[in-house]
Protein backbone atom coordinates (compact mmCIF):
# COMPACT_ATOMS: atom_id res chain seq x y z
CA UNK A 1 0.00 0.00 0.00
CA UNK A 2 2.94 2.40 1.07
CA UNK A 3 4.46 1.88 -2.37
CA UNK A 4 1.73 2.45 -4.60
CA UNK A 5 0.49 5.39 -2.33
CA UNK A 6 4.16 6.63 -2.61
CA UNK A 7 4.21 6.31 -6.82
CA UNK A 8 0.85 8.63 -6.46
CA UNK A 9 2.70 11.45 -4.59
CA UNK A 10 0.36 10.90 -1.54
CA UNK A 11 3.09 12.30 1.51
CA UNK A 12 0.86 13.08 4.06
CA UNK A 13 -1.53 10.10 3.62
CA UNK A 14 2.02 7.68 3.79
CA UNK A 15 3.42 9.63 6.89
CA UNK A 16 -0.44 8.72 8.27
CA UNK A 17 -0.19 5.44 7.68
CA UNK A 18 3.54 4.97 8.79
CA UNK A 19 2.89 6.46 11.83
CA UNK A 20 -0.08 4.01 12.42
CA UNK A 21 0.67 1.10 11.42
CA UNK A 22 3.42 -1.54 13.21
CA UNK A 23 4.89 -4.22 11.39
CA UNK A 24 2.65 -7.66 11.53
CA UNK A 25 3.93 -10.08 13.36
CA UNK A 26 4.42 -12.97 11.59
CA UNK A 27 4.94 -15.34 15.13
CA UNK A 28 2.58 -13.66 17.06
CA UNK A 29 1.27 -16.21 20.07
CA UNK A 30 4.16 -18.89 19.12
CA UNK A 31 2.57 -19.69 15.75
CA UNK A 32 3.41 -19.54 12.49
CA UNK A 33 1.04 -16.85 10.61
CA UNK A 34 0.56 -17.43 6.89
CA UNK A 35 -1.13 -15.41 4.33
CA UNK A 36 -3.78 -16.53 1.49
CA UNK A 37 -1.13 -16.78 -0.86
CA UNK A 38 0.77 -19.16 1.17
CA UNK A 39 -1.78 -21.32 2.03
CA UNK A 40 -2.91 -21.73 -0.96
CA UNK A 41 0.31 -22.27 -2.92
CA UNK A 42 1.11 -24.84 0.02
CA UNK A 43 -2.37 -26.53 -0.62
CA UNK A 44 -3.39 -26.66 2.94
CA UNK A 45 -6.85 -25.91 3.60
CA UNK A 46 -7.70 -25.77 -0.28
CA UNK A 47 -6.68 -28.51 -3.09
CA UNK A 48 -5.21 -26.90 -6.72
CA UNK A 49 -8.78 -26.76 -8.10
CA UNK A 50 -10.08 -24.60 -5.37
CA UNK A 51 -11.56 -27.36 -3.13
CA UNK A 52 -10.88 -29.39 -0.34
CA UNK A 53 -10.06 -32.12 -2.72
CA UNK A 54 -6.23 -33.08 -2.43
CA UNK A 55 -5.49 -30.63 0.01
CA UNK A 56 -3.72 -31.66 3.81
CA UNK A 57 -6.63 -30.80 5.49
CA UNK A 58 -8.61 -33.28 3.43
CA UNK A 59 -6.41 -36.04 4.02
CA UNK A 60 -5.37 -35.41 7.95
CA UNK A 61 -9.03 -34.57 8.96
CA UNK A 62 -10.88 -38.18 8.32
CA UNK A 63 -9.68 -39.08 11.90
CA UNK A 64 -11.60 -36.33 13.33
CA UNK A 65 -14.86 -37.57 14.11
CA UNK A 66 -16.38 -33.70 15.93
CA UNK A 67 -17.25 -30.68 14.15
CA UNK A 68 -15.34 -29.10 17.06
CA UNK A 69 -12.52 -31.82 16.42
CA UNK A 70 -12.28 -30.95 12.41
CA UNK A 71 -11.90 -26.80 13.54
CA UNK A 72 -9.33 -27.27 15.11
CA UNK A 73 -7.32 -29.33 13.08
CA UNK A 74 -8.03 -26.50 10.71
CA UNK A 75 -6.76 -23.98 12.97
CA UNK A 76 -3.67 -26.42 13.91
CA UNK A 77 -2.98 -26.37 10.15
CA UNK A 78 -3.79 -22.70 9.29
CA UNK A 79 -1.51 -21.39 12.45
CA UNK A 80 0.89 -24.42 12.87
CA UNK A 81 3.13 -24.72 16.07
CA UNK A 82 6.81 -22.18 16.34
CA UNK A 83 7.81 -22.78 19.56
CA UNK A 84 10.08 -26.09 19.33
CA UNK A 85 9.92 -27.66 22.48
CA UNK A 86 5.90 -27.45 22.17
CA UNK A 87 6.25 -29.34 18.28
CA UNK A 88 8.33 -32.02 20.41
CA UNK A 89 6.18 -32.32 22.84
CA UNK A 90 3.42 -32.66 20.35
CA UNK A 91 5.47 -35.42 17.99
CA UNK A 92 5.99 -37.62 21.89
CA UNK A 93 2.27 -37.74 22.21
CA UNK A 94 1.91 -38.95 19.14
CA UNK A 95 4.89 -41.53 19.15
CA UNK A 96 3.64 -42.49 22.89
CA UNK A 97 0.29 -43.49 21.09
CA UNK A 98 1.46 -45.09 18.46
CA UNK A 99 3.65 -47.45 20.33
CA UNK A 100 0.92 -48.08 22.90
CA UNK A 101 -1.26 -49.80 20.32
CA UNK A 102 -4.24 -51.36 21.45
CA UNK A 103 -4.55 -49.58 24.86
CA UNK A 104 -4.84 -46.19 23.31
CA UNK A 105 -6.73 -47.22 20.14
CA UNK A 106 -9.26 -48.87 22.89
CA UNK A 107 -9.46 -45.24 24.52
CA UNK A 108 -9.75 -43.00 21.55
CA UNK A 109 -12.27 -45.22 20.31
CA UNK A 110 -14.19 -44.86 23.74
CA UNK A 111 -13.83 -41.33 23.48
CA UNK A 112 -14.77 -40.73 20.11
CA UNK A 113 -18.31 -42.72 20.74
CA UNK A 114 -18.71 -40.27 23.41
CA UNK A 115 -17.84 -37.46 21.43
CA UNK A 116 -20.02 -38.06 18.33
CA UNK A 117 -23.17 -37.84 20.57
CA UNK A 118 -21.80 -34.62 22.41
CA UNK A 119 -23.43 -31.24 21.37
CA UNK A 120 -21.11 -28.89 19.94
CA UNK A 121 -19.83 -26.75 23.16
CA UNK A 122 -17.68 -23.96 21.16
CA UNK A 123 -20.50 -23.11 18.47
CA UNK A 124 -22.97 -23.36 21.69
CA UNK A 125 -21.10 -21.04 23.43
CA UNK A 126 -20.34 -18.81 20.22
CA UNK A 127 -23.84 -18.80 19.86
CA UNK A 128 -24.97 -17.45 23.27
CA UNK A 129 -21.90 -14.79 23.45
CA UNK A 130 -23.75 -13.45 19.82
CA UNK A 131 -27.08 -13.46 21.20
CA UNK A 132 -26.00 -11.74 24.35
CA UNK A 133 -24.50 -9.13 22.66
CA UNK A 134 -27.27 -8.06 20.09
CA UNK A 135 -29.66 -8.09 22.96
CA UNK A 136 -27.13 -5.52 24.08
CA UNK A 137 -27.05 -3.66 21.08
CA UNK A 138 -30.82 -3.43 20.76
CA UNK A 139 -31.18 -2.13 24.85
CA UNK A 140 -32.53 1.65 24.20
CA UNK A 141 -33.00 4.37 26.49
CA UNK A 142 -36.36 4.08 24.92
CA UNK A 143 -37.11 0.64 26.81
CA UNK A 144 -35.90 1.54 29.92
CA UNK A 145 -38.44 3.16 32.49
CA UNK A 146 -38.91 6.86 32.81
CA UNK A 147 -36.86 7.36 36.32
CA UNK A 148 -33.91 5.88 34.67
CA UNK A 149 -33.98 6.92 31.20
CA UNK A 150 -34.31 10.43 32.29
CA UNK A 151 -30.90 11.03 34.69
CA UNK A 152 -28.83 8.88 32.21
CA UNK A 153 -30.34 10.73 29.68
CA UNK A 154 -29.40 14.01 31.44
CA UNK A 155 -25.57 12.69 31.72
CA UNK A 156 -25.39 12.52 28.10
CA UNK A 157 -26.17 15.49 27.71
CA UNK A 158 -24.02 17.28 29.92
CA UNK A 159 -21.30 15.27 29.00
CA UNK A 160 -21.59 16.17 24.99
CA UNK A 161 -22.09 20.09 26.28
CA UNK A 162 -19.19 19.73 28.07
CA UNK A 163 -16.78 18.39 25.30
Amino acid sequence: VVAHLSRLNCSPIIAGLEASTKPHDVYAHGRVRMDACTMTNLELILGAEGTAEGSLLRRISFGCSTDAGRRTMRRWIAAPLRDVGAIRERQDAVWCAAESGSVIAEAVETATRGLRGAPDLERAVGRARAARNAGLAGLKFASLPPHLARPRHARRVAALAAA
